[in-house]
């Protein structure tokens, strides 16, 4: 192997008798690509994905992969093209980097390729894709460049993102199409709906507390598959603290898992809360803490013991 190819296939997993195995997908409906697929857990159908406020231009929002939030990037982007119009008839390529896991939305994927890891060479200058591709074959006569994962995770800056968080995939199963009444004073946080619909709940809304206690009273069978309510604090006729004190008056009512999740992010008193009724609280916008609350709402409605797996 020369010097050149040596430095070029530093990084790629090779198979045996030295060749390396890829993937190849369209970016959009035209440009070929490929990964190699070592780096590939999976390919998924497009997933409910919830859009996260300041992140990276590339990265469209995250979704739940296997109990674990997992950023979503659009490739075609990501690479220098057009972004993608994202359908359903679009997939995602599941990769991993060292301990980092993300989706990468293409067109389509092609087929799995081998080439012998001699025809693996440096990208010229100019080549298509160019941000990304450290290395570039031969496929039906035309230049396939290759994408190497940890460029993408830090030109997106996900090289820290950090998807440790481990969900209880039994309780998580159970929460699966319960229902969520979210009160908003505006409804236009999207950001909520988007999250909690990407877990498998069904969100019912309310602009304040009056119209929320109106629905819990006058559909007494939603309380057989109301997973939890999420109130937002400063609202018009009544407040989220006058509504938990409501909960808590009422006989039939008192028993549910309510969380403080306020539109404009701020630190609460922990001990107020407490005393108000709340039973939890979120201070600003984080999908895993979202999960985590949902995951604690099944455990108190099932009556599983809390940060346990449910017994076989």
């Amino acid at each position: 192997m020369s010097g050149m190819t040596h430095v070029v296939a530093k990084g790629i997993q090779q198979v045996e008798g030295g060749r390396v195995e890829l993937l190849t997908f369209k970016m959009n409906s035209d440009q070929v690509f490929a990964i190699n697929v070592f780096k590939i857990q999976e390919i998924i159908r497009i997933p409910n994905i919830s859009k996260v406020p300041n992140q990276h231009e590339h990265v469209v929002g995250v979704a739940f992969y296997r109990n674990k939030s997992i950023p979503i990037i659009n490739l075609s982007h990501a690479v220098g093209f057009a972004p993608l119009e994202i359908s359903d008839n679009n997939v995602v390529i599941v990769t991993e980097c060292n301990i980092s896991i993300l989706g990468l939305v293409v067109h389509s994927v092609d087929r799995i390729v081998k080439k012998p890891i001699s025809e693996v060479r440096k990208p010229p200058k100019g080549v298509a894709g160019s941000r990304l591709v450290t290395a570039v074959t031969d496929l039906n006569d035309k230049m396939l460049g290759i994408l190497e994962v940890e460029n993408i995770l830090t030109q997106a800056s996900l090289s820290n993102h950090n998807n440790a968080i481990e969900l209880d995939s039994d309780a998580m199963e159970m929460a699966k199409g319960m229902d969520v009444l979210v009160i908003d004073g505006s409804l236009a946080d999207i950001n909520k709906r988007s999250t909690l619909e990407a877990l498998g709940l069904n969100v019912i809304e309310a602009r304040n507390g009056v119209e929320a206690l109106r629905i819990l009273r006058s559909v007494p069978k939603l309380m057989q598959s109301l997973l939890m309510v999420i109130t937002d604090d400063q609202m018009p006729d009544m407040d989220g603290y006058r509504f938990v004190r409501e909960i808590r008056d009422d006989a039939d009512l008192k028993g549910l898992y309510v969380m403080l999740w306020p539109s404009i992010s701020c630190l609460p008193n922990e001990d107020q809360l407490q005393r108000v009724g709340f039973d939890s609280y979120l201070t600003k916008f984080d999908v895993n803490a979202v999960a985590c609350k949902v995951e604690e709402s099944t455990r108190a409605y099932f009556g599983l013991p809390m940060g346990e797996s449910q017994a076989a």
